[in-house]
C-alpha cells in the first residue's frame, strides 16, 4: 500500500512538474491570435496577390503599395515600428546593371555571334573583353547533399563557363526539389561566381528552343 502511494505520488509530481513547464502565453498575443481570422486573411491575400500590383518586382510601384498595406496592418495591430526614422521600414541601396548591347558580342573561331539574337551572355564581374578561356561544366549544378559537384578537380577561376541550360538539371534532380529536398544546392551562375568565374554561356536545349 504505502508502494503504491508512493508510485502515485511521484506520477503527481511529475505531472505537476510537467504542467510548470508549458510557456505561458500572455494575454495580449493570445488576444491578438484570436483576433485572427479567416476572412481578415483572406482580404490581405487578395490585396497582395491582386493583378494591379504587377507582381511586387524590386523595386517597383507595385512593391511599395504593398509595403504601405503591410505598414498599415502592423500600425492596426499595435506593433511597435524600429525601421528608419520610428517607422517600419529600412531603406536600403539596389545597382542595377545594363548590357551595352551595341558594343557586346562573342566570337568564336572567327565567327561572331550577336547578343540577343545568336547569344545571351551574362557577366559576372562586370565589364569583360578580350580572349577568354572557356571551361566546359555539363549542366553546372552543385548539390553537395546528392554527391554533384561537376566542378570536382575544373578551375573556372578567371574564365568562362559554358554550360546547358536554362532548364538543364541532373539526372533524377527536377527544379522542384531544389531547396526542399536538396539542401545547400547552387545553380550554374551562382556555383559559377562563387568559384571565380568571370562570366557564364547558356547552350539552349532543342526543347528550349522550340517553345
Amino acid at each position: 500500500m504505502h508502494l503504491f502511494r508512493a508510485a502515485l505520488t511521484a506520477i503527481v509530481i511529475a505531472h505537476t512538474a510537467l504542467q510548470a513547464q508549458q510557456p505561458v502565453i500572455p494575454d495580449a498575443v493570445r488576444g491578438a491570435a484570436d483576433r485572427i481570422t479567416a476572412e481578415q486573411l483572406a482580404r490581405d491575400l487578395s490585396f497582395l496577390a491582386a493583378d494591379g500590383l504587377l507582381g511586387r518586382n524590386t523595386p517597383s510601384p507595385g512593391f511599395d503599395t504593398a509595403a504601405d498595406y503591410i505598414a498599415r496592418r502592423l500600425e492596426k495591430a499595435g506593433l511597435t515600428p524600429f525601421g528608419d526614422g520610428g517607422t517600419f521600414f529600412q531603406r536600403f541601396e539596389m545597382h542595377e546593371s545594363r548590357v551595352d548591347t551595341a558594343a557586346t558580342h562573342l566570337e568564336v573561331d572567327g565567327k561572331a555571334f550577336a547578343f540577343g539574337t545568336d547569344v545571351v551572355i551574362r557577366s559576372l564581374a562586370g565589364p569583360i573583353s578580350g580572349s577568354l578561356p572557356l571551361v566546359y561544366v555539363g549542366h553546372g549544378w552543385s548539390i553537395p547533399d546528392k554527391a554533384i559537384d561537376p566542378y570536382a578537380g575544373v578551375d573556372v577561376k578567371g574564365k568562362i563557363v559554358v554550360a546547358h541550360g536554362p532548364r538543364a538539371m541532373p539526372k533524377g534532380i527536377e527544379v522542384k526539389q531544389i531547396g526542399r529536398v536538396t539542401p545547400g544546392a547552387s545553380n550554374v551562375v551562382t556555383e559559377a561566381a562563387k568559384r571565380g568565374a568571370l562570366g557564364v554561356i547558356l547552350v539552349p536545349q532543342t526543347s528550349a528552343l522550340a517553345t
